[in-house]
Protein backbone atom coordinates (compact mmCIF):
# COMPACT_ATOMS: atom_id res chain seq x y z
CA UNK A 1 0.00 0.00 0.00
CA UNK A 2 2.54 2.90 0.65
CA UNK A 3 4.46 2.09 -2.70
CA UNK A 4 1.02 3.42 -4.13
CA UNK A 5 1.73 7.15 -2.68
CA UNK A 6 3.80 9.27 -4.58
CA UNK A 7 7.16 9.36 -4.14
CA UNK A 8 8.03 12.61 -2.49
CA UNK A 9 5.58 11.70 0.03
CA UNK A 10 7.18 8.22 0.68
CA UNK A 11 10.69 9.23 0.51
CA UNK A 12 9.73 11.89 3.56
CA UNK A 13 8.19 8.78 5.37
CA UNK A 14 11.49 6.78 4.97
CA UNK A 15 13.43 9.71 6.26
CA UNK A 16 11.30 9.41 9.57
CA UNK A 17 12.54 5.23 10.13
CA UNK A 18 15.58 4.31 11.75
CA UNK A 19 18.38 3.34 9.77
CA UNK A 20 18.21 -0.27 10.56
CA UNK A 21 14.71 -0.12 9.29
CA UNK A 22 16.00 1.64 6.35
CA UNK A 23 18.80 -1.36 5.63
CA UNK A 24 15.92 -4.29 5.71
CA UNK A 25 13.12 -2.38 3.37
CA UNK A 26 15.02 -4.15 0.04
CA UNK A 27 14.59 -7.56 1.92
CA UNK A 28 11.25 -7.01 2.02
CA UNK A 29 9.78 -7.15 -1.83
CA UNK A 30 11.12 -6.71 -5.40
CA UNK A 31 9.35 -3.56 -5.16
CA UNK A 32 10.66 -2.12 -2.32
CA UNK A 33 13.99 -3.22 -3.60
CA UNK A 34 13.38 -1.62 -6.74
CA UNK A 35 11.98 1.78 -4.99
CA UNK A 36 15.88 1.48 -2.75
CA UNK A 37 17.73 1.43 -5.54
CA UNK A 38 16.33 3.50 -7.70
CA UNK A 39 16.04 6.12 -5.23
CA UNK A 40 19.28 5.64 -3.34
CA UNK A 41 21.23 8.44 -3.84
CA UNK A 42 17.84 10.66 -3.12
CA UNK A 43 17.26 8.64 0.20
CA UNK A 44 21.41 8.32 1.51
CA UNK A 45 21.36 12.26 0.89
CA UNK A 46 18.49 13.13 3.01
CA UNK A 47 20.35 10.82 5.78
CA UNK A 48 23.49 12.39 5.37
CA UNK A 49 21.82 15.97 5.56
CA UNK A 50 19.78 14.50 8.72
CA UNK A 51 23.12 13.72 10.74
CA UNK A 52 25.27 17.25 9.92
CA UNK A 53 27.55 14.96 7.49
CA UNK A 54 26.02 17.19 4.57
CA UNK A 55 24.33 20.48 4.05
CA UNK A 56 22.56 21.44 1.03
CA UNK A 57 25.25 22.92 -0.59
CA UNK A 58 27.59 19.70 -0.58
CA UNK A 59 28.45 18.31 -3.82
CA UNK A 60 27.48 14.91 -4.36
CA UNK A 61 30.46 12.69 -3.66
CA UNK A 62 31.89 10.59 -6.52
CA UNK A 63 31.62 7.24 -5.03
CA UNK A 64 27.97 8.27 -4.22
CA UNK A 65 25.99 9.15 -1.03
CA UNK A 66 25.67 5.80 -0.20
CA UNK A 67 29.06 4.88 0.42
CA UNK A 68 29.83 8.57 1.68
CA UNK A 69 27.26 7.85 4.42
CA UNK A 70 28.77 4.40 5.08
CA UNK A 71 31.98 5.60 5.41
CA UNK A 72 31.02 8.06 8.02
CA UNK A 73 29.46 5.48 9.71
CA UNK A 74 32.63 3.15 10.06
CA UNK A 75 34.62 5.82 11.35
CA UNK A 76 32.04 6.74 14.14
CA UNK A 77 31.72 2.81 15.01
CA UNK A 78 36.23 3.06 14.53
CA UNK A 79 35.87 5.85 17.35
CA UNK A 80 33.39 3.52 19.25
CA UNK A 81 35.79 0.81 19.46
CA UNK A 82 33.69 -1.38 17.50
CA UNK A 83 35.64 -2.48 14.38
CA UNK A 84 39.81 -1.53 15.07
CA UNK A 85 41.20 1.88 12.65
CA UNK A 86 45.02 2.32 10.98
CA UNK A 87 47.77 2.88 13.95
CA UNK A 88 50.86 3.53 12.29
CA UNK A 89 54.11 6.06 13.23
CA UNK A 90 54.42 9.15 11.52
CA UNK A 91 57.54 9.49 9.58
CA UNK A 92 58.72 12.63 8.79
CA UNK A 93 61.49 13.13 5.44
CA UNK A 94 64.83 14.69 6.01
CA UNK A 95 67.31 14.42 8.77
CA UNK A 96 65.95 13.04 11.71
CA UNK A 97 64.46 15.36 13.87
CA UNK A 98 62.36 15.01 17.36
CA UNK A 99 58.55 16.08 16.83
CA UNK A 100 57.67 18.64 19.92
CA UNK A 101 54.30 20.01 19.22
CA UNK A 102 51.64 18.76 16.29
CA UNK A 103 49.10 21.01 15.35
CA UNK A 104 46.63 19.33 11.98
CA UNK A 105 44.33 20.73 9.78
CA UNK A 106 42.44 18.12 8.38
CA UNK A 107 40.64 19.41 5.63
CA UNK A 108 43.74 21.22 4.50
CA UNK A 109 45.47 18.25 4.36
CA UNK A 110 48.47 18.57 6.81
CA UNK A 111 50.40 18.08 10.34
CA UNK A 112 52.34 21.68 11.66
CA UNK A 113 55.06 19.94 13.80
CA UNK A 114 57.59 21.90 16.26
CA UNK A 115 60.85 20.00 17.24
CA UNK A 116 63.08 20.01 20.38
CA UNK A 117 65.93 20.65 18.28
CA UNK A 118 64.36 23.84 16.62
CA UNK A 119 62.75 24.22 13.62
CA UNK A 120 59.11 24.03 12.21
CA UNK A 121 57.57 21.85 9.26
CA UNK A 122 54.32 21.79 7.18
CA UNK A 123 53.85 18.23 6.06
CA UNK A 124 51.51 16.14 3.75
CA UNK A 125 48.68 14.13 6.05
CA UNK A 126 49.17 10.83 3.74
CA UNK A 127 52.37 11.09 1.89
CA UNK A 128 54.23 13.19 4.76
CA UNK A 129 56.14 14.60 2.11
CA UNK A 130 57.40 18.12 3.38
CA UNK A 131 55.04 21.00 1.81
CA UNK A 132 57.16 24.19 3.46
CA UNK A 133 59.51 24.47 6.84
CA UNK A 134 60.76 26.95 8.75
CA UNK A 135 64.73 25.97 9.56
CA UNK A 136 65.77 24.73 13.26
CA UNK A 137 67.94 28.97 13.25
CA UNK A 138 64.75 30.55 13.01
CA UNK A 139 61.67 28.47 14.85
CA UNK A 140 63.70 27.80 18.40
CA UNK A 141 63.63 24.69 20.26
CA UNK A 142 60.76 23.49 21.91
CA UNK A 143 58.50 26.39 20.29
CA UNK A 144 55.01 25.87 20.98
CA UNK A 145 52.86 26.47 18.35
CA UNK A 146 49.12 27.66 18.21
CA UNK A 147 47.31 27.07 14.64
CA UNK A 148 43.54 28.04 13.66
CA UNK A 149 42.27 28.49 10.16
CA UNK A 150 44.87 29.25 8.14
CA UNK A 151 47.48 31.07 10.91
CA UNK A 152 50.24 30.13 12.90
CA UNK A 153 51.23 31.96 15.90
CA UNK A 154 54.82 31.05 18.13
CA UNK A 155 56.70 32.73 20.23
CA UNK A 156 60.32 34.58 19.44
CA UNK A 157 61.59 33.79 23.09
CA UNK A 158 64.34 36.41 22.45
CA UNK A 159 62.61 39.72 22.06
CA UNK A 160 59.51 38.32 23.39
CA UNK A 161 57.07 38.83 20.13
CA UNK A 162 54.66 36.34 18.75
CA UNK A 163 54.96 35.84 15.60
CA UNK A 164 51.99 35.64 13.05
CA UNK A 165 52.27 33.39 10.16
CA UNK A 166 49.22 33.34 6.96
CA UNK A 167 48.13 30.60 4.44
CA UNK A 168 49.65 31.98 1.21
CA UNK A 169 46.51 30.61 -0.63
CA UNK A 170 44.15 33.12 1.79
CA UNK A 171 46.20 36.20 0.44
CA UNK A 172 45.82 35.71 -2.97
CA UNK A 173 44.04 38.61 -4.65
CA UNK A 174 44.72 40.69 -1.07
CA UNK A 175 46.81 43.98 -1.92
CA UNK A 176 49.88 44.24 0.83
CA UNK A 177 48.19 47.46 1.61
CA UNK A 178 44.90 45.99 2.63
CA UNK A 179 47.40 43.72 5.12
CA UNK A 180 47.59 44.73 9.29
CA UNK A 181 48.09 48.63 9.33
CA UNK A 182 49.30 49.14 12.37
CA UNK A 183 53.29 49.96 12.32
CA UNK A 184 54.19 48.36 15.22
CA UNK A 185 52.44 44.79 14.26
CA UNK A 186 53.75 44.30 10.59
CA UNK A 187 56.20 41.76 9.87
CA UNK A 188 60.00 42.99 10.88
CA UNK A 189 63.09 42.25 8.71
CA UNK A 190 63.56 39.10 10.58
CA UNK A 191 60.18 37.54 9.13
CA UNK A 192 60.57 39.04 5.81
CA UNK A 193 64.30 37.40 5.20
CA UNK A 194 63.04 34.34 6.19
CA UNK A 195 59.79 34.41 3.71
CA UNK A 196 62.55 34.98 0.98
CA UNK A 197 64.60 31.88 2.35
CA UNK A 198 61.58 28.98 2.39
CA UNK A 199 60.22 30.34 -1.04
CA UNK A 200 62.96 29.98 -2.79
CA UNK A 201 63.04 26.59 -1.31
CA UNK A 202 59.32 25.63 -1.71
CA UNK A 203 57.57 28.03 -3.79
CA UNK A 204 57.63 27.82 -8.05
CA UNK A 205 56.63 31.05 -9.29
CA UNK A 206 55.16 30.01 -12.28
CA UNK A 207 52.70 27.92 -10.17
CA UNK A 208 51.59 31.00 -8.57
CA UNK A 209 47.76 30.64 -9.37
CA UNK A 210 48.36 26.64 -8.31
CA UNK A 211 46.04 26.00 -5.51
CA UNK A 212 48.07 22.61 -4.71
CA UNK A 213 51.47 23.88 -5.02
CA UNK A 214 50.85 26.58 -2.66
CA UNK A 215 48.98 24.45 -0.10
CA UNK A 216 50.45 24.71 3.30
CA UNK A 217 52.62 27.43 2.27
CA UNK A 218 52.65 30.52 4.92
CA UNK A 219 53.67 34.45 4.53
CA UNK A 220 54.23 36.60 7.60
CA UNK A 221 51.29 38.43 8.57
CA UNK A 222 52.11 40.24 11.89
CA UNK A 223 54.30 40.67 14.77
CA UNK A 224 53.02 41.12 18.06
CA UNK A 225 54.28 42.36 20.98
CA UNK A 226 52.18 41.82 24.39
CA UNK A 227 52.05 44.71 26.33
CA UNK A 228 54.07 44.67 29.85
CA UNK A 229 56.03 41.80 30.82
CA UNK A 230 54.62 38.29 30.48
CA UNK A 231 55.36 35.82 33.18
CA UNK A 232 55.29 32.59 30.70
CA UNK A 233 55.89 33.40 27.24
CA UNK A 234 53.67 29.61 26.65
CA UNK A 235 50.29 30.62 28.08
CA UNK A 236 48.72 31.73 24.55
CA UNK A 237 45.70 30.52 23.00
CA UNK A 238 44.97 31.01 19.52
CA UNK A 239 41.11 29.93 18.51
CA UNK A 240 38.19 31.05 16.33
CA UNK A 241 40.11 33.76 15.25
CA UNK A 242 41.23 34.54 18.44
CA UNK A 243 44.68 35.04 20.09
CA UNK A 244 44.64 35.12 23.76
CA UNK A 245 47.78 35.98 25.56
CA UNK A 246 48.11 36.00 29.68
CA UNK A 247 50.19 37.70 31.97
CA UNK A 248 49.92 38.08 35.52
CA UNK A 249 46.96 40.09 35.35
CA UNK A 250 45.84 40.94 32.29
CA UNK A 251 44.76 39.15 29.57
CA UNK A 252 44.65 40.67 25.64
CA UNK A 253 42.55 39.24 23.04
CA UNK A 254 43.71 39.47 19.29
CA UNK A 255 41.86 39.98 16.14
CA UNK A 256 44.29 37.51 14.50
CA UNK A 257 43.23 38.83 10.93
CA UNK A 258 43.61 42.16 11.73
CA UNK A 259 46.39 42.03 14.24
CA UNK A 260 44.94 44.07 16.44
CA UNK A 261 44.36 44.62 20.14
CA UNK A 262 40.57 43.77 20.73
CA UNK A 263 40.00 43.94 24.42
CA UNK A 264 41.93 43.87 27.48
CA UNK A 265 40.36 41.61 30.77
CA UNK A 266 41.59 42.00 34.22
CA UNK A 267 41.81 38.90 35.94
CA UNK A 268 42.95 37.60 39.19
CA UNK A 269 44.03 34.44 39.06
CA UNK A 270 44.57 31.85 42.20
CA UNK A 271 48.19 30.52 42.28
CA UNK A 272 50.11 29.99 38.99
CA UNK A 273 48.41 29.64 35.65
CA UNK A 274 48.38 26.28 34.30
CA UNK A 275 46.47 26.54 31.08
CA UNK A 276 44.28 29.24 28.92
CA UNK A 277 41.32 29.08 26.58
CA UNK A 278 38.83 31.65 24.78
CA UNK A 279 35.63 31.20 23.54
CA UNK A 280 33.38 33.29 21.49
CA UNK A 281 31.96 34.67 24.81
CA UNK A 282 34.17 33.80 27.79
CA UNK A 283 37.78 33.71 28.92
CA UNK A 284 39.25 31.01 30.87
CA UNK A 285 41.75 30.62 32.95
CA UNK A 286 43.06 27.51 34.81
CA UNK A 287 44.84 27.53 37.81
CA UNK A 288 45.71 24.89 40.03
CA UNK A 289 43.14 25.34 42.73
CA UNK A 290 40.52 26.51 40.42
CA UNK A 291 39.25 27.44 37.02
CA UNK A 292 37.68 31.33 36.53
CA UNK A 293 35.71 31.98 33.49
CA UNK A 294 35.20 35.84 32.69
CA UNK A 295 32.42 37.01 29.95
CA UNK A 296 34.38 38.76 26.91
CA UNK A 297 31.66 41.30 26.37
CA UNK A 298 31.56 42.93 30.18
CA UNK A 299 34.48 41.51 31.41
CA UNK A 300 33.74 40.41 34.40
CA UNK A 301 34.30 37.32 36.70
CA UNK A 302 31.12 35.17 36.01
CA UNK A 303 32.11 31.51 37.68
CA UNK A 304 34.59 29.99 39.25
CA UNK A 305 34.81 26.05 39.93
CA UNK A 306 36.98 24.97 42.38
CA UNK A 307 39.71 21.76 42.49
CA UNK A 308 40.19 21.84 46.37
CA UNK A 309 39.25 18.75 48.33
CA UNK A 310 37.20 16.31 46.21
CA UNK A 311 34.58 18.84 45.35
CA UNK A 312 32.05 16.02 43.27
CA UNK A 313 30.41 13.97 45.80
CA UNK A 314 30.10 11.00 43.01
CA UNK A 315 32.52 8.46 43.25
CA UNK A 316 32.50 4.34 42.01
CA UNK A 317 31.72 1.81 45.04
CA UNK A 318 35.00 0.42 45.58
CA UNK A 319 33.04 -2.57 46.52
CA UNK A 320 31.70 -2.74 42.78
CA UNK A 321 34.59 -1.65 40.58
CA UNK A 322 35.31 -2.76 37.52
CA UNK A 323 35.61 -6.50 37.07
CA UNK A 324 37.24 -8.87 34.92
CA UNK A 325 34.40 -12.43 34.98
CA UNK A 326 32.69 -14.21 31.89
CA UNK A 327 29.76 -11.89 32.53
CA UNK A 328 31.02 -9.00 32.45
CA UNK A 329 34.39 -9.71 29.91
CA UNK A 330 32.84 -7.07 27.46
CA UNK A 331 31.66 -4.77 29.14
CA UNK A 332 32.66 -3.14 32.84
CA UNK A 333 29.97 -3.33 35.52
CA UNK A 334 29.63 -0.34 37.14
CA UNK A 335 28.45 0.29 40.80
CA UNK A 336 27.99 3.90 42.55
CA UNK A 337 27.02 5.42 45.80
CA UNK A 338 27.08 9.04 46.44
CA UNK A 339 29.62 9.09 49.10
CA UNK A 340 32.94 9.78 49.33
CA UNK A 341 35.29 6.67 50.28
CA UNK A 342 37.06 6.63 53.77
CA UNK A 343 40.77 6.20 52.27
CA UNK A 344 39.87 9.10 50.00
CA UNK A 345 38.68 11.66 52.82
CA UNK A 346 41.82 14.08 52.69
CA UNK A 347 42.69 13.78 48.93
CA UNK A 348 43.57 16.84 47.90
CA UNK A 349 43.49 17.80 43.92
CA UNK A 350 44.43 20.47 41.59
CA UNK A 351 43.69 21.51 37.98
CA UNK A 352 45.94 20.77 35.14
CA UNK A 353 44.59 21.84 31.93
CA UNK A 354 41.27 22.91 30.84
CA UNK A 355 39.69 23.22 27.00
CA UNK A 356 36.28 24.61 25.89
CA UNK A 357 34.24 22.80 22.85
CA UNK A 358 34.43 24.46 19.85
CA UNK A 359 30.82 25.61 20.35
CA UNK A 360 31.63 27.40 23.67
CA UNK A 361 29.59 25.51 25.72
CA UNK A 362 30.99 22.43 26.97
CA UNK A 363 33.86 21.77 29.02
CA UNK A 364 37.18 19.45 29.57
CA UNK A 365 39.26 19.33 32.70
CA UNK A 366 41.83 17.46 33.94
CA UNK A 367 43.56 16.87 37.40
CA UNK A 368 46.57 16.59 38.41
CA UNK A 369 45.47 13.35 40.05
CA UNK A 370 44.45 12.44 36.72
CA UNK A 371 40.92 12.61 37.15
CA UNK A 372 39.18 13.94 34.28
CA UNK A 373 35.58 16.12 34.68
CA UNK A 374 33.57 17.12 31.58
CA UNK A 375 30.91 19.54 32.21
CA UNK A 376 28.03 20.12 29.58
CA UNK A 377 26.86 23.32 29.24
CA UNK A 378 28.52 24.91 31.90
CA UNK A 379 27.05 28.45 31.16
CA UNK A 380 23.88 27.44 33.21
CA UNK A 381 25.86 27.43 36.55
CA UNK A 382 26.22 31.52 35.64
CA UNK A 383 24.44 33.87 37.20
CA UNK A 384 21.50 32.56 39.81
CA UNK A 385 20.79 28.84 38.84
CA UNK A 386 19.24 25.91 40.50
CA UNK A 387 21.45 23.73 38.31
CA UNK A 388 24.44 22.24 40.31
CA UNK A 389 27.68 20.86 39.01
CA UNK A 390 27.17 17.53 40.28
CA UNK A 391 24.08 17.17 37.90
CA UNK A 392 26.01 18.47 34.49
CA UNK A 393 29.27 16.76 34.72
CA UNK A 394 30.60 13.57 34.67
CA UNK A 395 34.08 12.60 35.96
CA UNK A 396 36.76 10.02 34.97
CA UNK A 397 39.46 8.54 37.19
CA UNK A 398 42.39 7.53 35.18
CA UNK A 399 44.63 6.52 37.71
CA UNK A 400 47.64 7.45 35.80
CA UNK A 401 51.03 7.66 37.58
CA UNK A 402 52.95 9.97 35.20
CA UNK A 403 56.06 12.28 36.33
CA UNK A 404 55.50 16.00 36.97
CA UNK A 405 55.32 17.77 33.40
CA UNK A 406 57.59 21.12 32.79
CA UNK A 407 55.33 23.85 32.39
CA UNK A 408 56.11 24.10 28.58
CA UNK A 409 54.69 20.97 28.08
CA UNK A 410 51.18 19.87 26.91
CA UNK A 411 49.22 18.19 29.07
CA UNK A 412 47.62 15.07 28.28
CA UNK A 413 44.34 16.28 27.25
CA UNK A 414 42.52 16.92 24.04
CA UNK A 415 38.95 18.04 23.27
CA UNK A 416 38.06 18.44 19.65
CA UNK A 417 35.10 17.41 17.62
CA UNK A 418 32.06 15.73 20.54
CA UNK A 419 36.15 13.79 21.71
CA UNK A 420 38.27 13.78 24.56
CA UNK A 421 41.82 12.30 24.13
CA UNK A 422 43.65 11.28 27.94
CA UNK A 423 47.10 9.91 27.41
CA UNK A 424 47.82 7.63 30.94
CA UNK A 425 50.20 4.76 32.06
CA UNK A 426 47.70 2.39 31.18
CA UNK A 427 47.30 3.73 27.61
CA UNK A 428 45.62 5.93 25.51
CA UNK A 429 41.82 6.92 26.09
CA UNK A 430 38.83 8.31 23.78
CA UNK A 431 35.65 9.57 25.88
CA UNK A 432 32.99 9.87 22.66
CA UNK A 433 30.70 12.44 24.44
CA UNK A 434 28.05 11.84 22.10
CA UNK A 435 27.81 9.83 18.88
CA UNK A 436 25.16 9.60 16.07
CA UNK A 437 24.99 5.52 16.15
CA UNK A 438 23.25 6.05 18.97
CA UNK A 439 20.36 7.61 16.58
CA UNK A 440 20.34 5.50 13.94
CA UNK A 441 18.83 2.22 16.17
CA UNK A 442 20.15 -1.05 16.87
CA UNK A 443 23.33 -1.38 15.11
CA UNK A 444 25.66 -3.85 17.20
CA UNK A 445 26.95 -1.85 19.39
CA UNK A 446 28.26 -2.92 23.30
CA UNK A 447 25.63 -3.73 25.31
CA UNK A 448 24.15 -1.04 28.18
CA UNK A 449 24.53 -2.14 31.74
CA UNK A 450 21.31 -3.39 33.25
CA UNK A 451 22.71 -2.54 36.87
CA UNK A 452 22.89 1.74 36.06
CA UNK A 453 19.17 1.74 34.72
CA UNK A 454 17.70 0.92 38.04
CA UNK A 455 19.75 3.52 39.97
CA UNK A 456 18.05 6.21 41.48
CA UNK A 457 18.43 9.68 40.66
CA UNK A 458 17.13 13.00 42.13
CA UNK A 459 14.10 13.99 40.19
CA UNK A 460 15.41 17.40 38.61
CA UNK A 461 18.80 15.82 37.51
CA UNK A 462 18.91 16.09 33.72
CA UNK A 463 21.63 13.82 32.94
CA UNK A 464 24.53 14.97 31.00
CA UNK A 465 25.86 13.10 27.69
CA UNK A 466 23.78 10.25 28.15
CA UNK A 467 25.48 8.18 25.75
CA UNK A 468 29.22 8.56 26.79
CA UNK A 469 31.54 5.77 25.94
CA UNK A 470 35.14 4.93 26.78
CA UNK A 471 37.01 3.20 24.50
CA UNK A 472 41.13 2.56 24.78
CA UNK A 473 43.67 2.91 21.91
CA UNK A 474 46.06 0.48 20.68
CA UNK A 475 49.62 1.88 19.15
CA UNK A 476 50.64 -1.33 18.35
CA UNK A 477 54.40 -0.13 17.78
CA UNK A 478 54.58 2.79 20.79
CA UNK A 479 57.33 2.24 22.84
CA UNK A 480 56.89 4.33 25.88
CA UNK A 481 60.21 3.89 28.63
CA UNK A 482 60.11 5.50 32.17
CA UNK A 483 61.95 8.24 31.10
CA UNK A 484 59.70 9.47 28.29
CA UNK A 485 56.84 11.88 28.62
CA UNK A 486 53.62 13.21 26.33
CA UNK A 487 54.95 16.21 24.59
CA UNK A 488 52.04 16.55 22.53
CA UNK A 489 48.05 15.23 22.41
CA UNK A 490 45.90 15.80 18.97
CA UNK A 491 42.62 15.01 18.20
CA UNK A 492 41.26 16.03 14.32
CA UNK A 493 37.79 14.76 12.90
CA UNK A 494 39.11 11.54 11.57
CA UNK A 495 42.62 10.66 13.64
CA UNK A 496 44.28 10.83 16.86
CA UNK A 497 48.23 12.17 16.95
CA UNK A 498 50.56 11.87 19.79
CA UNK A 499 53.98 12.50 20.26
CA UNK A 500 56.62 11.20 23.04
CA UNK A 501 60.03 12.81 23.69
CA UNK A 502 62.31 11.97 26.55
CA UNK A 503 63.89 14.02 29.62
CA UNK A 504 67.50 12.86 28.46
CA UNK A 505 68.64 14.41 25.90
CA UNK A 506 70.62 10.99 25.43
CA UNK A 507 67.80 9.00 24.47
CA UNK A 508 66.28 11.57 22.32
CA UNK A 509 64.40 9.72 19.40
CA UNK A 510 63.52 10.90 16.13
CA UNK A 511 60.67 8.48 15.37
CA UNK A 512 58.57 10.01 18.17
CA UNK A 513 55.45 11.00 16.38
CA UNK A 514 52.73 8.30 15.85
CA UNK A 515 49.02 8.69 14.47
CA UNK A 516 45.63 6.38 14.89
CA UNK A 517 43.45 6.70 11.61
CA UNK A 518 39.94 6.31 12.43
CA UNK A 519 39.19 6.61 8.97
CA UNK A 520 40.50 3.51 7.19
CA UNK A 521 41.46 -0.26 8.36
CA UNK A 522 44.46 -1.68 9.40
CA UNK A 523 47.23 -2.07 7.51
CA UNK A 524 48.19 -5.04 8.65
CA UNK A 525 47.27 -8.01 11.75
CA UNK A 526 49.54 -8.14 14.25
CA UNK A 527 49.76 -11.86 15.40
CA UNK A 528 47.97 -11.76 18.32
CA UNK A 529 45.45 -8.32 18.03
CA UNK A 530 44.11 -7.69 21.17
CA UNK A 531 41.12 -5.36 19.13
CA UNK A 532 40.01 -2.74 21.16
CA UNK A 533 36.55 -3.90 20.31
CA UNK A 534 33.27 -3.41 22.34
CA UNK A 535 33.56 -0.16 23.90
CA UNK A 536 32.30 0.83 27.50
CA UNK A 537 29.00 2.60 28.69
CA UNK A 538 29.48 5.45 31.34
CA UNK A 539 25.21 6.06 32.28
CA UNK A 540 25.63 8.02 34.98
CA UNK A 541 27.26 10.27 37.02
CA UNK A 542 30.90 9.21 37.10
CA UNK A 543 33.13 6.23 35.72
CA UNK A 544 36.22 5.23 38.31
CA UNK A 545 37.70 2.08 37.16
CA UNK A 546 39.96 0.33 39.30
CA UNK A 547 43.60 0.64 39.30
CA UNK A 548 44.29 -2.66 38.08
CA UNK A 549 46.29 -3.41 35.30
CA UNK A 550 43.33 -4.57 33.55
CA UNK A 551 41.37 -1.46 33.95
CA UNK A 552 40.29 -0.37 30.76
CA UNK A 553 40.99 -4.16 28.93
CA UNK A 554 38.27 -5.14 26.74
Amino acid sequence: MLLKLPVEILLEIIQCLPFTSLRTLPSLSKSWATFMGTNEPSIYHDISRQYGYANPDTAPPSEGWKAWFMHKLHVELRWMGKIPGNSYRFELPGEPRSVYKIKVDEEAGYVINTFTGGGLTVSDIHNHRILWALDKEYCEPLSRCEYDKGYIVFSRRSDGFKEVWRRRADVLGIPEDAWPSELDNKPDEHMLKARLVVEDLYLDDSRMGDLEHLRGQFIPWARLLIPEDIDDGHTFKLNRGTLLAFNAEKVFLYDIEKAELQQTVEVTPVGNVRYVDVSEQHVFILSPMQLSVYDRVSGLHVLSIPSGRLPWDFYASPENQWRRTEETFNHGELGFRRAVPQTWAHREDYFDAVHVSSCGKHLAIMAMSNRVIIIQDFWRLVGPSKIMLKQIAKQIDFYVQRPSLPTETETCLAYDCGKVAIFGALGIYVLVLDSILDQLGDIDLPSKDPSLRNLMRPSEHEQSWPNLRLRKVIFYDLQVSRGDILSCLQLSKTKLYLSVISVDPLNERSDNMWCYDFASPPRFTPAKAPWEWGGYYARDLSVYPHPGPYAFDT
